[in-house]
């Protein structure tokens, strides 16, 4: 049986096969990572109606990429964002605003990280090209949560951050 798929989440699969092929080919560019954008090529097909699973899948996977390059500097961002524009694809910034752009100001308001994974998230977000995005306000009390956050934990050299 073949799934009907929307228009819309044609063209989110076409988005998200072009950012996590290309991304593959800039990191291996850089060392960072080996074929990786080959890999994308094999594994997923041009269209999403010749996709066998369920998009959520493809969506985990471009997360799972957020959290690759997690450690990249402000300056390999901004790289790996200028390679992707190049090629057509989304921005490792514009993936990262649309995975946070629920949570951070949750958390955010809320005033305090409560886990490993929001501290890497708004850590993450601060670090991000796209950090201009959080006016001073917003940006000086995620500096502070990290700090804290990072002080409970024992420092910001500590392997439990």
């Amino acid at each position: 049986m073949v799934r009907r798929r929307s228009a819309e989440s044609e063209a989110e699969y076409r988005a998200l096969r072009e950012h996590l092929i290309h991304l593959g080919d800039f990191l291996s560019a850089t060392g960072r990572s080996s074929a990786l954008g080959d890999y994308w090529r094999k594994m997923l097909p041009e269209a999403l109606t010749d996709y066998p699973g369920p998009i959520s899948g493809l969506r985990m996977a471009a997360n799972d990429t957020l959290e690759m390059t997690r450690d990249l500097s402000r300056q390999a961002i901004a790289d790996a964002d200028e390679y992707l524009r190049q090629h057509g694809a989304l921005t490792l910034s514009e993936r990262r605003r649309v995975a946070w752009s629920r949570r951070i100001p949750q958390i955010l308001a809320r005033g305090k990280l409560r886990t490993l994974e929001e501290y890497y998230l708004l850590r993450e977000s601060v670090l991000a090209a796209d950090a201009r995005e959080l006016d001073a306000a917003a940006r000086l009390k995620a500096d502070r949560l990290i700090k804290d956050f990072e002080d409970a934990q024992g420092g910001s050299g500590s392997r439990a951050v």
